[in-house]
């Protein structure tokens, strides 16, 4: 059986001085990686603790935190990462929402700093289950020689839980290796590529592209804390400057956000030519974000050849498909009324809806388009269900096999995103649950999004699209939720204006008149713990509000 840690002991041995992480002014080498991971294995085993069963990691971003991921791996433990309230999160809300997921994943201990040792004694008491500080090796000695113990599971991904309760992808090392074999030869990568990231360690793109892949390779992560980020995003590009990093992961809005912070005044003290690529992933990436990007960082190394685009998901251990790294990414204009109808109808240039390539499948993964009620194939430039199958599959959702049989068809994993495939090369439009049918036509509900974002005094991000069912008209009628900018006081006058603007926008462009667009505080918005917008729960809390507003 394949063993991800392995490659860790390997590089400890070969490139002992190399740099694995840093992060801040702490910087691990390969052997101190190891060194922590034996220590790690050597502990658990003196503590009897059950092997085959999880192991949660509830700490902050940093090596140490990987290291104990790798550590509990190698000692037989399953390990999961799972993220510490932010400071904007209800602190008791946030355990509360947790405690189901940890009972449901029986976990045989938890990892977790002084600060938050206190908070598991409720919620693991109807468990077996430790909670350790993460400084308990700090005087622990052991000369004890330990093998690695393998089992077919590597680790638990959990989802972002966008849509309930977050759900545990189980990935065997197997699966993990076939990927980053895969993957990685579809980047061209090297061990001599440096990693640059700030993406959290408890998602998939973090995790897999930001960390195991390039440990399991055998490169440089220089990793940044995600909060700090966002405060100050200039530090991403700061660390790609420093480091020559050549690689980095990227959300769609991570792209627009560094565009409208980073200003141009401070160019002098940026290089971004060591990128090789800048992989836009993890929600539908769109060309005007691409153009601006370029145009804004031109002066500074930044290319449109440099910008690319991968299609991923946890349950394909991560990517499915990859654009080539080097050329600009194929786009195409499409006409949008026939999209709507799932049909692939191509228009000229500048006219219709521009999209770009997801890129061409990569070996060892199958990519099929089936129509989402009846199953079967549809025709080619036809959209339908992107189905997924091939050789690192996941195994299932952890102890929810009735949510494994939702998504697997035989040996396929329906997505339940909408695709499709033009020569050769997959366009993703988004999830089936953003599709919103209203008086008899479709309407994705991330494009409406998307219009508004554009609009000027809006910020990205902070709205949503929703369908509500009226028995009036018997159809779906659509609100668009509007996040304010700022904490004042409104202005009625101002707050008409700018929903006037709002809906005339959507109007304009896609022909639909909205229900109502609704202006509310900021952080009303519910989002999961990877910042996606949960439309899930979004959608009750609107209709909490209008049954109010009925009153």
């Amino acid at each position: 059986m394949q063993n991800l840690y392995s490659h860790i002991q390997t590089h400890a041995n070969n490139t002992p001085n190399k740099t694995a992480i840093v992060f801040k002014d702490v910087s691990v080498s390969y052997e101190q990686f190891h060194k922590f991971t034996q220590k790690v294995r050597a502990w658990i085993n003196e503590q009897s603790i059950e092997k085959g069963r999880i192991g949660l990691i509830f700490l902050p971003q940093t090596p140490q935190a990987i290291m104990w991921f790798f550590g509990l791996m190698s000692a037989g433990i399953i390990p999961s990462f799972m993220p510490l309230p932010s400071h904007k999160q209800d602190v008791k809300k946030y355990w509360e929402s947790h405690q189901q997921l940890i009972e449901l994943t029986n976990p045989s201990l938890i990892i977790t700093t002084d600060e938050w040792l206190s908070s598991f004694d409720k919620i693991t008491e109807k468990i077996e289950c430790t909670v350790y500080d993460n400084n308990v090796l700090s005087s622990y000695i052991s000369n004890e020689t330990v093998h690695d113990t393998t089992y077919q599971v590597a680790f638990l991904q959990h989802s972002s839980g966008t849509t309930g309760l977050k759900k545990g992808v189980a990935l065997s090392h197997e699966a993990v290796m076939d990927q980053i074999e895969s993957y990685s030869t579809s980047l061209s990568a090297t061990s001599e590529d440096v990693i640059v990231s700030w993406l959290p360690i408890y998602h998939d793109m973090g995790l897999i592209a930001c960390t195991i892949m390039p440990l399991i390779l055998g490169q440089t992560i220089i990793l940044l804390d995600p909060f700090e980020w966002v405060s100050k995003p200039i530090s991403l590009l700061q660390a790609i400057t420093e480091y020559r990093g050549t690689l980095v992961w990227l959300p769609n809005f991570s792209f627009e956000h560094l565009r409208r912070t980073v200003k141009t005044k401070k160019f002098d003290e940026l290089d971004l030519s060591s990128v090789r690529a800048f992989i836009n992933c993890s929600e539908p990436c769109k060309a005007e974000t691409f153009d601006r990007f370029a145009h804004h960082f031109e002066e500074i190394g930044v290319t449109l050849e440099k910008l690319q685009v991968c299609y991923a998901m946890a349950e394909t251990v991560y990517a499915v498909t990859q654009t080539e790294v080097g050329k600009v990414v194929n786009k195409i204009w499409v006409d949008e009324q026939a999209l709507l109808e799932s049909k692939v109808l191509l228009t000229s240039r500048g006219n219709g809806s521009k999209l770009l390539s997801c890129g061409k499948v990569i070996e060892g993964c199958q990519v099929k388009i089936l129509n989402p009620d009846s199953s079967e194939l549809v025709s080619s430039d036809c959209v339908g269900e992107i189905v997924i199958s091939g050789k690192f599959l996941f195994d299932g959702y952890y102890h929810r096999p009735e949510k494994t049989k939702e998504v697997f068809d035989g040996s396929c994993y329906r997505t339940r995103d909408l695709g499709f495939i033009h020569d050769d090369e997959l366009y993703v439009l988004g999830r089936r649950d953003d599709l919103i049918i209203s008086n008899g036509r479709n309407y994705f509900a991330h494009e409406i999004e998307r219009i508004v974002n554009d609009l000027p005094n809006i910020k990205p991000g902070r709205n949503v699209a929703l369908g509500v069912y009226s028995e009036q008209i018997g159809s779906n009628e659509i609100y668009l939720v509007q996040e304010r900018t700022k904490e004042e006081l409104t202005d009625e006058k101002l707050d008409k204006q700018l929903i006037k603007v709002m809906r005339q926008a959507v109007q304009d462009e896609i022909g639909l008149l909205l229900r109502d667009v609704i202006l509310v505080e900021p952080s009303w918005l519910h989002k999961s713990s990877s910042g996606k917008i949960s439309r899930e729960l979004n959608k009750s809390k609107l209709l909490e509000f209008l049954n109010k507003d009925k009153l």
